[in-house]
């Protein structure tokens, strides 16, 4: 699958896990180390190449000492920086990869971005975090298009995640797009029809899996899911598209639910209005 993936100037193709690897060590995403054991306490720990020489200093009880045989010990690897701590690097990759995406196609124009926002509606009832907030600005127009962006690593997205994130969108001056973003391969049944709901509240959703967001152009994905229209050029094009491979829904179909809710607004305005001159009419 990723074969073609180019990690650096004259690499050669096609790519190898052993080409991975070299370039993961030389970039220190990862760090080879070996597990020694405490000739004192007799704990085994994993110490990185650079923390030792021809002695080591035992993590526990401080016991300084020879290594061991190199040639009778199997160096393995560990990740550094970000990435490492569990929860916040794959928390953080989510939405590194979502950016990276919206920003890729140079057409959207320049965009800009802010993670990790903090919300809060003037009358204080409303406070909200965003994982991200992308904006850009046409070339030839002057008109910003938002997007509102909430990302997951494998977990799911619930009913309360959703319902926060359109409760923000609705109090923006400017109506957003709403990306949802998994590192799964699909979203589950439960998320697609959360999905749906969002887009039957009046907003037009990005909903990216990990298939979407590898370091590839979409044009391939969308022909292989026999999408009509391959290349999305704009944001619009874009949600219409993975609505249709990840949703199963096909742009008439997120059309109507767009427009479903239009017509409840202008009914609900219509009927605002009738109220108004109806009472007019009796205090005359």
């Amino acid at each position: 699958m990723y074969e073609d993936l180019v990690l650096e100037f004259s690499q050669g193709r096609p790519l190898t896990p052993a080409k991975v690897v070299d370039y993961l060590i030389k970039t220190k995403i990862i760090v080879p180390g070996l597990k020694l054991k405490c000739n004192e306490c007799s704990t085994e720990e994993w110490y990185r190449l650079g923390s030792f020489t021809d002695t080591f200093k035992c993590s526990y009880c401080f016991a300084e000492q020879d290594i061991p045989r190199i040639d009778q010990q199997h160096w393995s690897y560990r990740t550094e920086g970000m990435i490492s701590i569990a929860d916040e690097g794959r928390g953080s990759l989510p939405v590194i990869l979502s950016l990276w995406r919206l920003s890729h196609n140079a057409d959207l124009g320049e965009g800009k971005f802010i993670t990790s926002h903090n919300i809060e509606s003037k009358d204080g009832k409303l406070k909200s975090e965003i994982d991200y907030i992308f904006y850009t600005v046409g070339h030839f127009e002057k008109d910003m298009e938002l997007v509102i962006g909430e990302a997951r690593n494998y977990s799911e997205y619930t009913e309360k995640d959703i319902k926060k994130t359109i409760s923000v969108a609705r109090r923006l001056t400017k109506k957003p797009y709403i990306a949802f973003t998994t590192l799964k391969d699909e979203f589950n049944d439960k998320e697609k029809k959360l999905l749906k709901g969002v887009i039957k509240a009046g907003f037009s959703i990005i909903p990216l899996t990990r298939m979407d967001v590898d370091p590839y152009d979409l044009y391939d994905r969308f022909r292989s899911k026999g999408v009509k229209d391959i290349y999305a050029v704009t944001l619009d094009d874009l949600s219409f598209n993975l609505c249709e491979v990840n949703l199963g829904m096909k742009p008439r179909d997120v059309g109507d639910l767009l427009i479903e809710e239009i017509k409840k607004k202008v009914q609900k305005s219509f009927g605002v209005r009738k109220k108004l001159k109806s009472k007019k009419r009796n205090n005359l």
